[in-house]
């Protein structure tokens, strides 16, 4: 990833970060966003997009079927049969900020959506609890790409409307959770309606004593189980059942576009972020090598720079890489039916250390050649 601090209303920075944490205090809060929007699209023009970022509950893992994930998409259809409903879903499992804002724009933004679904505190937990200070994102550090995030929508899509989720697990629901309140307080100075499932889960295990945990929990700590799903689900639509009926009471003429703000923090919020891939730069010093499991889902070699370092990047002409060199004949299916992938060897292609990457990422974010779902096109 490669990132530019800039200040509170330009490109020129205004303070310099000395690690990767800061003290600044939480911004004040504004009034919540209202979801004018996503009802005139869903009556006016009869569509609308809806988008979902975040780890493996928006995946919907523990109960096969989409998790909360699916159950918005079909209660918007059942509530607006007349509209056409889209989803966009570019969840992956283990993800925290750190990699769902880069891979945003083109998982997300280039999509075009009217409304997306932000999911992305308990895997900030879980990075920033096992990285340590200066790792994963702690409680300033998920606040500030979630700036990021939401002024990047602001921009690109000013008429899109967000909602961030925010879900727990069996720790969190008790103790709380640090990266949480920073997030909290980001959504809360922007407008952003943010969603916290402790409540609803709370009440529904039993209270602290969690004595009937495993009854909406498959297996573990943080997946849902149907009926967990159930709960999330339930809650995230009483929610927009009455913002789109406070909507609907407005009658909005016309699309309103949401305001960008002067960011939330000022010592770091990038002003754009990207993946490429890592084995195509060439790098100066102040870089590292990130081994997460988080970094391997995007292809091996990832790397982090301190403040300061530079890498270079050269892109190829249009003539070395003419359309007409890849014509299906040059690379029909049939050349590659008898020949043996064996005899490239484990370190040609298959280590970590390799030119392309491992044998399950060579090319997006899943083991698919074609890029495969979300944002994969050829490695992001």
């Amino acid at each position: 990833t490669s990132s530019t601090a800039s200040g509170t209303t330009s490109d020129k920075p205004t303070s310099t970060p000395t690690s990767s944490t800061t003290s600044e205090t939480p911004p004040a809060p504004t009034d919540e966003w209202n979801f004018d929007n996503t009802y005139y699209k869903l009556t006016h023009d009869k569509e609308l997009t809806i988008a979902y970022i975040g780890g493996s509950v928006t995946v919907g893992t523990g109960a096969n079927d989409g998790g909360w994930r699916s159950r918005m998409t079909n209660w918007f259809k059942k509530q607006y049969p007349e509209a056409k409903i889209t989803e966009v879903n570019a969840a992956i499992g283990g993800s925290s900020s750190v990699w769902s804002a880069p891979r945003y724009k083109t998982a997300i933004l280039d999509k075009k959506p009217d409304l997306v679904f932000l999911e992305l505190t308990i895997n900030d937990y879980y990075a920033g609890a096992s990285a340590g200070n200066g790792g994963l994102p702690k409680e300033n550090e998920s606040a500030m790409y979630l700036d990021y995030i939401i002024r990047r929508t602001q921009k690109d899509l000013p008429n899109c409307d967000i909602v961030f989720v925010s879900v727990i697990d069996s720790g969190t629901i008790v103790n709380g959770c640090v990266n949480a309140k920073g997030q909290k307080a980001v959504c809360e100075y922007e407008g952003v309606p943010f969603l916290d499932m402790t409540e609803p889960m709370l009440k529904a295990v039993g209270g602290e004593k969690k004595t009937l945990w495993s009854k909406y929990f498959g297996g573990d700590s943080v997946h849902p189980n149907a009926e967990g799903y159930d709960i999330y689900a339930q809650y995230i639509q009483m929610f927009m059942l009455e913002k789109l009926k406070d909507s609907k009471a407005m009658a909005p003429a016309s699309l309103t576009p949401h305001t960008v703000k002067a960011k939330a923090y000022t010592d770091f919020v990038p002003t754009d972020i990207e993946i490429v891939r890592a084995q195509s730069l060439n790098f100066g010093t102040g870089w590292t090598k990130v081994t997460t499991s988080s970094a391997t889902k995007f292809g091996t070699d990832a790397v982090k720079g301190s403040q300061g370092a530079k890498f270079t990047y050269e892109f190829k002409d249009d003539d070395e890489l003419d359309d007409d060199e890849l014509d299906d004949e040059e690379f029909d299916d049939e050349d590659f039916d008898d020949y043996d992938f064996d005899d490239w060897g484990s370190s040609d292609w298959g280590s970590s250390s390799s030119d392309w990457g491992s044998s399950s990422s060579d090319w997006g974010s899943s083991s698919s050649y074609d890029g495969g779902s979300g944002d994969g096109d050829l490695g992001s």
